[in-house]
């Protein structure tokens, strides 16, 4: 990997970033504790009627607060609260949306690069000294929290739900290296065989929730260290588990690379510094949003976006990413939702037909657009 990138180990993704930061709110955009009702029970409902709804996370003094943004009304609902800081959050919902788990892992971190040494525009984010794992689970429409135990064996790599409505953890487990390791691992007098391919053998183990405890169900060798280790992947657990917030705030969106001959000329005139590097413009969708990614192993988004009507190329008004954040953006309907890739903070949310910026926070983690 080129040293021109600057970067650090974050854990739940298989790549490197440095960790990104947290700047002041905008006046317009941060829903507060003083607009949240006083109780989740009363205020969460079935309601289905708003043109759009955002899931954040945001602080309140001593606690994080999961707040539900209805658009354009701006009307606020508290989900539940959660006592500590929001740093490292991320969810998942079961799938009839009658459960969510939370959790605050001060492990996770969103990125930048630079291919200069730029100082990426928002400033690192700390965990608190003593932070430790969260982990909860939320009743919905109650928005009932019930707090749970950490893995019983390593350290959480992933979380979720399966298809079947069961709340599965996902863990890795460190073991003492020697050149026998990669012949096989012995747990629980039994030798696991490690797979072929590349990175330091490891236990994974994989644990159903069962009231408030994890049960492990399973337990393999595997690797894990390099871009291509399969890490918790290859535990037949892993395989149910429906997306999460991590999944969903990837830099790696779907779309087409932009091909077009034209088009690609007029990308290069409208950001001709881009266009002497390594990597490609991506088409979101059928959208007008094109967002250039970064090329160093995968391809990953950043902040430099542009809105191609077929005729002129236009930037986003108030986009305070820049080519050197990785970014999570997404299309829904005819809304542009771009936050820091995997922690999902800094959201910046856009109507693609006013072509304007209806909410943006510097202190909301984990957004993503409402699951329907």
């Amino acid at each position: 990997m080129s040293s021109r990138f600057v970067m650090a180990v974050f854990l739940v993704m298989p790549f490197l970033l440095t960790a990104c930061p947290s700047r002041q709110d905008q006046p317009e955009a941060t829903p507060s504790a003083t607009t949240a009702p006083a109780t989740a029970a009363s205020t969460v409902t079935s309601d289905t009627t708003a043109v759009l709804s955002l899931s954040l996370l945001v602080p309140n003094q001593a606690q994080c607060e999961w707040i539900r943004l209805d658009l354009p009304a701006r009307q606020t609902r508290r989900i539940a609260s959660f006592d500590g800081d929001c740093t490292g959050a991320g969810m998942a919902f079961s799938p009839d949306k009658s459960r969510a788990l939370v959790w605050f892992d001060p492990e996770l971190r969103g990125g930048s690069y630079s291919e200069s040494g730029m100082t990426p525009p928002f400033v690192k984010d700390e965990s608190p000294k003593d932070a430790t794992l969260r982990i909860f689970e939320v009743e919905l429409p109650s928005g009932t929290t019930m707090a749970l135990a950490p893995p019983p064996r390593g350290k959480r790599a992933n979380f979720g739900y399966t298809t079947k409505n069961e709340a599965i953890l996902l863990a890795e487990e460190e073991v003492p290296y020697s050149e026998d390791s990669k012949s096989g691992l012995i747990f629980e007098g039994r030798r696991l065989t490690v797979p072929d391919g590349e990175g330091i053998p490891e236990l994974v183990h994989a644990f159903r929730l069962a009231g408030k405890q994890w049960q492990r169900i399973e337990t393999q060798a595997s690797l894990v260290g390099a871009d291509y280790s399969p890490r918790t992947s290859i535990l037949n657990a892993a395989r149910d588990l429906l997306p999460n917030t991590t999944d969903i705030l990837s830099p790696h969106p779907s779309g087409k690379a932009v091909e077009e001959p034209a088009l690609l000329a007029r990308l290069k005139d409208q950001a001709p510094l881009l266009a002497s590097r390594d990597g490609q413009w991506l088409r979101l969708g059928s959208s007008s949003v094109l967002v250039w990614q970064v090329s160093f192993e995968f391809l990953y988004s950043t902040g430099a976006l542009l809105l191609d009507d077929g005729k002129t190329l236009t930037a986003l008004p108030g986009m305070d990413f820049t080519d050197g954040d990785l970014t999570a953006p997404r299309v829904r309907g005819n809304y542009l939702l771009v936050t820091q890739a995997v922690t999902g903070r800094h959201p910046r949310l856009y109507d693609l037909r006013e072509k304007k910026r209806l909410y943006s926070s510097d202190s909301a983690v984990a957004v993503i657009f409402w699951p329907h």
